[in-house]
C-alpha cells in the first residue's frame, strides 16, 4: 500500500498527516498514559543506556552547567525519571531532587535504582492531572512536552510547570522533532506538535525566555533517526514592587 501511494504526487504526505492525526487523536482520548509506558518499559521499547540516549542527557548537562555553573544547582524536579538513569546522573549536582513519572513501573525502578542516594526522592506523578508539589531552581523535561496534544492541553501543562519554577529558575527540555514535511501542517494550531512547534510556544507568553537551543540529530543501531531539539529557558524575575 505504501508503496503504492509513493507513485501518487502529494497522496504520501497527505497520508502521513492523516497517520499522525490518527495517532494524536488515540494518544489525547483514547491512550491510558501509564499503560502505555509500563508497556514500554517492560518490553524494552526505550533503551535509555544507548549511545544517543546518553549523548542527549550529556548535552542538557552541559548546558545547565553553561548557565549555573558545576556546582550546586538547588532543588530539581526531573519529569519523567523513567529507569532513573538521568536521576543518578542530576542527583550529583542537585541538593534535593524530586524525579517523578506516569508508569508506576518506572518509579519502581528509579526507586531502587536510587535507593543509596539520600537526596533523591521518586513520587508517580501525572503531569496532566496531578498538581506539582514545591517550587523549584531546576525543572527537567525529557521527552515530556511531544506527550502533551493539543493547544489547550499543552497550555495548561506549561502554565503548571512555570509556577513550579523559582523566578529565574531554569527549564531543561528535550522535544522530538516531526519529519521535516509534517512540521508544519495545517492543523498546527489546534495540535502543535514536535520541537519546531512546541519550542517557539515554550518561549512566548508563559513568562520563559529561551537562552540556548541546540538540534541533536542520529540514526540508532537498528536504524532509526532520531531528532530532537534540546533547550533551556529561564522564567523571568519576580517583578519589582
Amino acid at each position: 500500500m505504501t508503496r503504492l501511494l509513493r507513485r501518487i504526487p502529494g497522496v504520501m504526505a497527505i497520508y502521513r498527516q492523516a497517520r499522525l492525526l490518527a495517532d494524536v487523536a488515540y494518544d489525547r482520548w483514547l491512550a491510558d498514559p501509564a499503560r502505555v509506558n509500563d508497556r514500554s518499559h517492560l518490553t524494552g521499547e526505550w533503551d535509555f543506556k544507548a549511545p544517543l540516549e546518553q549523548e542527549r542527557h550529556a548535552r542538557m548537562l552541559a548546558m545547565v552547567e553553561r548557565h549555573r555553573g558545576s556546582g550546586g544547582w538547588g532543588d530539581a524536579l526531573e519529569l519523567g525519571c523513567s529507569e532513573g538513569l538521568f536521576t543518578v546522573q542530576l542527583a550529583r549536582h542537585a541538593a534535593r531532587l524530586l524525579a517523578v513519572d506516569i508508569s508506576p513501573l518506572a518509579c519502581a525502578r528509579t526507586a531502587e535504582r536510587c535507593a543509596a542516594i539520600r537526596n533523591v526522592s521518586v513520587e508517580r506523578l501525572d503531569l496532566a492531572r496531578d498538581p506539582l508539589p514545591g517550587r523549584y531552581d531546576l525543572i527537567l523535561a525529557m521527552g515530556i512536552f511531544e506527550c502533551v496534544h493539543g493547544c489547550d492541553r499543552l497550555a495548561h501543562v506549561t502554565r503548571k510547570v512555570v509556577a513550579a519554577l523559582k523566578p529565574c529558575g531554569l527549564l531543561a527540555a528535550t522535544v522530538a522533532r516531526l519529519p521535516e514535511g509534517l512540521r508544519h501542517g495545517w492543523w498546527v494550531r489546534w495540535f502543535p506538535e514536535g520541537a519546531d512547534c512546541i519550542v517557539p510556544i515554550l518561549s512566548s507568553g508563559f513568562g520563559l525566555r529561551l537562552l540556548e537551543q541546540a538540534p541533536q540529530r542520529g540514526i540508532t543501531t537498528s536504524g532509526a533517526v532520531v531528532d530532537h531539539v534540546v533547550a533551556l529557558f529561564e522564567k523571568d524575575p519576580e517583578p519589582t514592587q
